[in-house]
């Protein structure tokens, strides 16, 4: 998945209906970077590609976690 996307380090962001940051999320694959002060995506195609691989990282977690934790609830 990661070669297929060829991806940076991507801050996915959500904005209020006042402009300010409401949420924010970072995925990293250099864990040498600092990723604080990573500009959000603006970009459509890397919002596109963090929404893969977020999707991707919960397909292949969730299955294992589940079965560590089953009393615990995990959501996107």
């Amino acid at each position: 998945m990661y070669l297929k996307l060829q991806p940076r380090n991507l801050h996915n962001c959500t904005f209020n209906d006042n402009n300010e940051l409401f949420l924010s999320s970072t995925i990293s694959f250099n864990k040498n970077e600092n990723v604080d002060n990573l500009p959000c995506n603006i970009d459509w195609e890397d919002k596109e590609k963090y929404n893969q691989i977020e999707t991707k990282l919960y397909e292949f977690i969730l299955p294992t976690y589940r079965l560590q934790f089953p009393d615990e609830s995990v959501q996107k």
